[in-house]
């Protein structure tokens, strides 16, 4: 099934029947228009091409979704366009189904929402007045009440993301008649592949989102798998209709790019790997047997590779470079694991998938070669009414495809007239309406209108390359291997950019972790294509060189694993931004979010902690939390030192969260903790419901101009003191209390104020300034008069800057209790 997203105003019959054939290609057998009648030729294509159609009429009621939308006129029209739609299309056998909603916010929040649910159920009823389709909606509050007592007006329950509620809500209404109005929400950008697999990040510095099933929305299905075991296994469900079948222009996810990455489809028609991993469920192997491998094979030598296998066949194996990696079984019917995966090393040459029937005969085969730069362009053409699609790609000297080519090109018709290019990326902001466009994974689609008295098979495109040559790889070399260990902490890198006559030559080097967030594993000296890494500490991250290819975003990412060993462990340092997907420990259905961020649980208690964090000896008490959710609502957002319940854990921050929602934009949000956090320690956030967290830094501590309590001091000697919680107390002869990183920076301190008590006397105490080592120190003399109480007193000490070693001095005869200093 398939969810067609967008139709738009316009409408070509030709371009949707070549539409229709993708999708029934994949298995589709039917459609959920969204969210508006649809266009009376996709009703007709429908009926032609054996499609069934779920046809839905609005997308709000009452409460509006944007300012001038339809519930400006619901009370008004709801009844006449109604009418008009059902009468339109109610004798076209295609039709199984009238929604008379999407996702209407009215039948969560207002108590008469069944009653308007059960009036535009009788304006359906009484233009069908055959009962030739049920009634139904798709709804994504069917978790609440109010949705639950709209369903019991409907024919069918259209559930919107909510598998999870099937088999409750079955038990509780066995006679509902359920089904997947809207599922999956995965992303994917055909031809992009981000490893490792196993780690989940929306997008990555390019824009794109990998096809390797491994991006995922905070709302959406966790993958690709998830959907398809989530119908099939729950036999009263009718089936389900994707979101969605093709990508579409608008609801940008990731949000900065321009069009949608849901789609299993491109916008230019081109399939992507997810595609056939649904076909692998929804096709017989008896007529149409396939097996389909992925990603390419072209990466860096020795890089860590993860291949999947989709095939409607029983069993697969893989072959890399002539040796099997060994076959996998596929149990379609009640099987968790549906497209098989391995992890190998590359090393150029080719990968190749078998599929077998059940009785272990070969049933298809798939082989992809590695390839080299492209040497000539092809293009193969498809027809459909008078409009001529010509499919656009590069083969390399060999005829390999050239399977991650972008190579710029220069379109010209002959016999026709060129409507569009489109290479289905969705970071190209390029004109459809140019001739001159670049290929997205060695793909680009060129329609042409065949002119008056020419035969649309006559109709042909000549294609050039243009003198704009991007790069297409990034090929790193390591010369010192990739491993790191005690006395080989550096290595040298450097990267090949291809084609070699590329016109852009700027790349910037990362280290980063599998999140593709910087890592504190290691650190690089760069010079252009060259680099050196130092490693910092024991783990595993990846080198990435990048390039923007004459734009203002990252087009082309190339990484290379890498791991240390005995040297020791490396902190994080939370004076600097720390990305949201950087957690260590979680609890909870934790997602990720937009920019690297992380999404908590929806619904149930969750938290997300960050191991490691060095907040050195005197720390900080301040966090700031760029923070996105769904709502305008009051958040709970609770602080801990430690995994909350663990023994010695602490509640800091007991806070809340209330901005004005704005769609995907996160808002920074400041706390105040109890106490200064200090030394190497883990902080958790704590949630009873989902927000999204794009990352967190604490202020920087300013010790030098800071209120310092003695027991916070970097060391301590001398004859005799005793430490308390709040202050060192009976500070004897000679005692020598010092306080590193006192950094006065360019500012300068003259004044020092004392807290503390001398109880039985006046008290000399030399005051050190020294270097951070604490050589050369100079010495001021203070004298502290006595007091039974503790005071305040201030002393003019000269001048104080630069980075400093503090030191206070107890001459012969003090006897004195200390509790914090400050300078001014």
């Amino acid at each position: 099934h398939h969810d067609l997203g967008c139709l738009g105003s316009a409408f070509n019959k030709s371009a949707m029947r070549r539409k229709i054939l993708v999708l029934k290609g994949m298995g589709v057998n039917a459609i959920r228009t969204s969210h508006n009648m649809p266009a009376r030729g996709l009703m007709e294509l429908a009926d032609e091409m054996g499609i069934m159609i779920d046809s839905e009429a609005f997308d709000m009621w009452r409460r509006s979704k944007t300012e001038f939308d339809y519930a400006r006129f619901f009370d008004e029209d709801c009844e006449s366009d109604v009418s008009a739609w059902v009468r339109r299309d109610r004798n076209h056998p295609s039709v199984i189904m009238w929604s008379i909603g999407n996702e209407i916010y009215d039948c969560h929040a207002d108590e008469d929402a069944p009653r308007t649910t059960a009036m535009l159920k009788s304006f359906v009823e009484a233009a069908d007045y055959m009962h030739n389709a049920p009634v139904t909606h798709g709804s994504n509050f069917m978790a609440w009440e109010g949705a639950q007592k709209c369903t019991e007006e409907l024919d069918a329950a259209g559930y919107n993301y909510g598998e999870r509620l099937y088999d409750e809500h079955h038990a509780k209404h066995p006679g509902w008649k359920i089904y997947g109005s809207e599922t999956s929400s995965t992303v994917q950008s055909r031809g992009i592949y981000h490893f490792p697999m196993n780690v989940s990040v929306m997008a990555d510095d390019d824009e794109q989102c990998s096809c390797l099933g491994n991006c995922t929305t905070s709302w959406g299905a966790e993958n690709v798998e998830y959907v398809i075991k989530a119908e099939r296994d729950h036999d009263f469900s009718a089936g389900q209709f994707l979101w969605s079948g093709f990508d579409y222009i608008g609801e940008p996810t990731p949000y900065h790019t321009k069009n949608s990455y849901f789609g299993q489809i491109d916008t230019a028609g081109f399939p992507k790997d997810t595609y056939y991993i649904f076909k692998a469920e929804w096709t017989d192997a008896k007529k149409v047997p396939f097996v389909h491998v992925f990603p390419y094979w072209d990466f860096n030598e020795g890089q860590l590779v993860d291949i999947r296998v989709a095939s409607n066949g029983a069993e697969v194996e893989l072959i890399v470079n002539g040796e099997t990696q060994g076959r996998k079984k596929i149990d379609h019917e009640h099987g968790q694991v549906l497209c098989p995966a391995w992890q190998v090393p590359y090393h150029r040459g080719y990968i190749e998938a078998v599929a077998y029937d059940a009785d272990g005969g070969e049933i298809a085969r798939e082989r992809r070669n590695s390839f080299g730069e492209v040497a000539e362009i092809r293009w193969h053409r498809s027809v459909q009414g008078r409009i001529a699609f010509f499919e656009i790609y590069g083969i390399d000297a060999e005829g390999n495809e050239v399977e991650n080519a972008d190579t710029e090109v220069c379109v010209k018709t002959v016999g026709g007239e060129l409507l569009g290019l489109d290479n289905g990326d969705s970071t190209d902001f390029d004109q459809y309406k140019s001739n001159t466009r670049k290929l997205f994974g060695n793909r680009l689609l060129a329609v042409v209108k065949a002119d008056d008295g020419c035969p649309v098979e006559d109709v042909s495109v000549i294609v050039e390359q243009t003198q704009n040559v991007p790069v297409r790889k990034l090929e790193i070399v390591s010369h010192g291997g990739q491993k790191f260990y005690p006395g080989n902490d550096t290595i040298d890198v450097e990267a090949k950019i291809l084609p070699e006559n590329a016109s852009y030559n700027d790349v910037i080097w990362l280290a980063v972790n599998d999140y593709a967030v910087k890592t504190n594993l290691a650190e690089i000296e760069s010079d252009g294509g060259k680099c050196r890494v130092h490693a910092k500490g024991d783990g595993s991250f990846r080198l990435r060189c990048m390039t923007k290819n004459g734009t203002d975003k990252y087009k082309c990412i190339s990484t290379l694993e890498f791991t240390a060993e005995g040297l020791g462990t490396a902190y994080f340092n939370p004076y600097e931004f720390i990305a949201g997907s950087s957690y260590t420990d979680s609890k909870g259905n934790i997602g990720n979010g937009n920019e690297k961020g992380v999404a908590t649980s929806r619904e149930e208690e969750s938290y997300i902690g960050y191991e490691n964090l060095d907040f050195g000896d005197f720390g900080s008490d301040e966090i700031t939390l760029p923070i996105f959710t769904l709502d305008s609502r009051e958040y709970v957002l609770q602080i801990w030192e430690g995994r909350p319940g663990d023994k010695g854990s602490e509640l800091l921050c007991d806070g809340r969260y209330c901005k004005p929602s704005i769609w995907n934009v996160y808002q920074p949000e400041t706390y105040k903790l109890k106490r200064r956090v200090r030394g190497v320690t883990s902080i958790y956030f704590t949630a009873d419901d989902k927000y999204h967290i794009k990352g967190f830094s604490f202020a920087a501590p300013d010790k030098a101009f800071a209120k310092v309590d003695a027991t916070e001091n970097s060391r301590i000697y001398g004859d005799t003191f005793t430490i308390e919680e709040d202050a060192i107390n009976s500070i004897g002869n000679n005692v020598t209390i010092e306080f590193d990183d006192m950094d006065f920076g360019s500012r300068t301190a003259s004044r020092l104020t004392i807290c503390g008590k001398a109880p039985t006397g006046n008290n000399s105490i030399h005051l050190l300034v020294g270097s951070p080592d604490g050589k050369d120190a100079e010495k001021t003399l203070l004298e502290f008069t006595q007091s039974s109480e503790y005071v305040e007193k201030t002393f003019d000490v000269g001048c104080i800057t630069g980075n400093r070693r503090i030191g206070f001095v107890f001459l012969p005869g003090s006897n004195f209790d200390f509790k914090w200093f400050r300078f001014e």
